[in-house]
């Protein structure tokens, strides 16, 4: 595995009072918006947003999540 969502440039952590501060989201390129009542997907490497136009394009996940799209923190940074 790559890396962990933890350290990686395109995760946020939840901020907000209400949420888990162990969970986030990623904001990175490979995470698409995708009606998949009409053409077929054009993405081989990625995940979709099952409800296009509706809300942000974001992938919520864990902070020890694993993935290969991991992009690190430059050395010393921390979330």
């Amino acid at each position: 595995m790559k890396g962990r969502c933890l350290d990686c440039k395109n995760w946020r952590r939840n901020n907000d009072c209400c949420l888990n501060p162990y969970y986030g989201y990623c904001q990175s390129d490979f995470i698409y918006e995708h009606d998949w009542a009409g053409a077929r997907p054009i993405f081989l490497d990625g995940v979709a947003a099952s409800a296009p136009g509706q809300y942000q394009k974001e992938l919520k996940t864990g902070q020890y999540f694993g993935c290969i799209h991991h992009d690190p923190l430059p050395k010393g940074e921390t979330k």
